[in-house]
């Protein structure tokens, strides 16, 4: 589906209403976000990504292009002022993660990662050039990564990335079990702030990045062992893959999520797409916590491949 013009709201700055958060519910404030539950159905979100008027002018018209073309998005109302900041009004899309639900076995591996795949592809039927370069930023991820594998790894790899052909596909950014809510409508995807474009293949490589992730947290909250965890997450990503690439032949899917697996591996190495270059600290815990598995895989697969995208 071809969005030929992002539409929001034809306001000008001096226009928008100003907004007082003063006494309502606080539903989460994390990293860059905070967000109020106005009590009617929506929700208030304001932040660094809404900081200025033409960034929440921009959250408002990639959630309403989302909503127009998916319909599993948060529905967009408003933008407004909020003290020093601005931020949008969206759809409060109520229910229980589908984190939770995994948690909890009303939904098995299978159906969530069915569902993971169905998502993405209603995402990404989507032709818009809008939000940041995906592309730019994994080439920047492997920049970093570069000090801390062989010159010859590091090399191919951002050759590799570098070769991903651009696309005018609009990405998520950030599909994961706790971004997709489960109620009686269905499923929804939310947070949309992390939107981009390029290349499908960068969604699913952040996907399967927090999808094998959550192993460590499950072996946490459920008491389960790592083992256990790990083939648990295996079949989901292997459902969700098969539901994507529907109609290809086993081997054809098993080659591209060799080929997903560098790109995810990257992702994880650098701690996050949107924040490697934000919090080096955190990004160079993370690299230490995950270089040896990333430098076994890049030595393994990179003399096999001749791309990364599908």
């Amino acid at each position: 589906m071809a969005v030929d013009d992002v539409r929001g709201v034809n306001v000008a700055a001096d226009d928008v209403r100003g907004f007082d958060p003063t006494g309502l519910v606080l539903v989460c404030d994390h990293l860059d976000m905070t967000v109020w539950d106005l009590g009617d159905g929506r929700i208030l979100r304001s932040g660094d990504r809404t900081a200025t008027f033409e960034q929440a002018l921009r959250s408002f018209n990639l959630y309403e292009t989302a909503f127009r073309a998916t319909g599993v998005t948060p529905r967009p109302y408003e933008v407004v002022h909020v003290g020093q900041r601005y931020g949008v009004i969206v759809e409060y899309v109520r229910g229980f993660s589908l984190g939770f639900h995994l948690s909890f076995g009303s939904y098995s591996p299978v159906e969530a990662g069915e569902l993971f795949g169905d998502i993405s592809l209603r995402m990404h039927s989507i032709e818009l050039r809008e939000g940041y370069d995906m592309r730019a930023l994994f080439v920047g991820m492997a920049h970093c990564i570069a000090p801390h594998i062989p010159a010859r790894h590091a090399e191919r790899l951002i050759e590799l990335i570098g070769a991903i052909p651009s696309r005018d596909t609009l990405l998520h950014g950030d599909i994961h079990a706790g971004n997709v809510i489960i109620n009686r409508s269905g499923a929804h995807l939310i947070d949309m702030d992390t939107i981009s474009f390029g290349h499908p293949v960068f969604d699913l490589a952040i996907t399967e990045a927090h999808v094998y992730h959550g192993i460590a947290q499950k072996v946490v909250d459920l008491s389960i062992d790592v083992e256990s965890a790990t083939r648990s997450a295996d079949v989901l990503w292997g459902a969700a893959l098969k539901r994507y690439f529907l109609g290809r032949s086993e081997d054809e899917i098993a080659g591209i999520a060799r080929r997903i697996e560098i790109l995810a591996l990257l992702t994880r190495c650098c701690g996050g797409p949107l924040y490697f270059e934000e919090d080096m600290e955190e990004t160079e815990r993370w690299i230490r916590r995950h270089i040896e598995t990333f430098e076994e895989l890049l030595a393994d697969t990179l003399p096999q491949v001749e791309r990364l995208d599908f």
